[in-house]
């Protein structure tokens, strides 16, 4: 082989080589590249988790709150209601008691009253006294002298039965009893009787309405 052939083989066997180097360095070029690429793109997906994490976390942290919130609020009402049913309860309790007492000091002044009533006969020599009776046989006497006396009685007949006690008013004369006085039947057309003495009122049956002295309309027990 000449001196020029062997020249011509080994530029050409130089430029493969060259060749070769080049095309391997634009490889490893292409292959760094790539690399990088994955690492940026990794790194994005990194801090996309990252950024979704805290928002989750701070969506649940927002919801906890609200809850919380919504149920302190619930429990403040709770309170305040059931303050409110306790305080009702008291008034109601406290209206109950009191009208338990109205009801027992009337209870008792009416109590007191008819004692007083039933003490026993006057001892004014100009009293006029009639003794009646209720349906236990309870005798009260009252002085029909004694405007006083005689209200008393209507104010006891609206709440007993009261009769005359023949007993107590001397023996009966012949064909007639003193103690039953001598009313004419009442006519209903008429309206109520008016009345102005216990003795008037003893001689209505059950059920009479009849007008006391003060004016007002009653029905006799």
């Amino acid at each position: 082989m000449s001196k020029r052939a062997r020249r011509m083989a080994l530029m050409g066997f130089v430029t493969g080589a060259l060749s070769d180097v080049v095309k391997s360095r634009a490889q490893a070029r292409l292959e760094e590249a790539e690399a990088r690429k994955e690492e940026r793109l990794a790194a994005i997906r990194a801090e996309e988790r990252s950024q979704d994490f805290a928002q989750r976390r701070e969506l649940t942290q927002y919801e906890l709150g609200e809850r919380q919130k919504m149920a302190e609020t619930e429990l403040s009402g709770r309170r305040e209601l059931t303050q409110m049913e306790l305080s009702a309860r008291e008034k109601i309790s406290a209206a109950d008691n009191a009208a338990r007492a109205a009801e027992g000091a009337a209870d008792r002044k009416s109590r007191e009253r008819v004692a007083s009533i039933s003490s026993g006969p006057s001892r004014d020599p100009g009293a006029k006294l009639e003794t009646y009776v209720d349906d236990n046989g309870k005798p009260y006497s009252f002085n029909t002298n004694d405007p006083a006396s005689v209200r008393q009685f209507m104010e006891l007949s609206g709440r007993v039965n009261l009769r005359p006690d023949y007993a107590s008013r001397g023996p009966k004369p012949y064909g007639a009893n003193p103690a039953v006085p001598t009313m004419a039947p009442q006519d209903p057309a008429a309206g109520p009787a008016r009345i102005s003495s216990p003795t008037e009122l003893a001689s209505l049956p059950s059920g009479t309405r009849f007008i006391a002295p003060d004016g007002s309309l009653r029905v006799k027990p």
